[in-house]
């Protein structure tokens, strides 16, 4: 894999990048409560993304093969037996014209929107809150002595 282009790209936009890096980072430290969450919520639903892309692609080129070598031209040693091509792209899923057949392309959009879903669903995103400090009644009621602990039925 030739990485010239991607340098040539970061060398071209270096400056739009550290504009962008300046605006960026500020924000995300004062909002890093809400940001942070989010950021590592999007970085699972990729994971899961990548690993049904990858499950969906191995699926299919062990399927493209049992179909090839399961048929009856194969079994009589015919020439013209071709294999049916099924594949889907590893790393450039955006590229449409590589998915063989078309349907493929659809199945994963709805596998992934099920994900994000289900994602959604069962592990909602959850932001931390913070603690209010203890207020001074309550920390003088727990401090005096003759007084019930909170949560008890009285002294004891």
């Amino acid at each position: 894999m030739d990485i010239t282009p991607i340098l040539d790209h970061l060398k071209e936009y270096a400056v739009l990048y550290a504009l962008g890096a300046v605006c960026v980072i500020p924000t995300l430290v004062i909002t890093r409560r809400w940001s942070v969450p989010l950021i590592l919520y999007a970085v699972e639903i990729a994971i899961y993304l990548g690993l049904m892309h990858v499950g969906v692609g191995v699926i299919t080129r062990v399927a493209a093969w049992f179909k090839d070598q399961s048929s009856m031209k194969r079994a009589f040693d015919i020439r013209e037996a071709k294999a049916p091509g099924w594949a889907t792209p590893w790393i450039e899923f955006w590229d449409i014209e590589q998915y063989h057949p078309e349907a493929l392309l659809y199945v994963e959009i709805v596998v992934a929107v099920i994900i994000v879903f289900l994602v959604w669903r069962i592990r909602p995103l959850r932001v931390k809150r913070r603690q209010a400090p203890p207020s001074k009644k309550a920390e003088q009621y727990v401090r005096s002595k003759g007084a019930p602990m909170p949560g008890r039925g009285g002294n004891r």
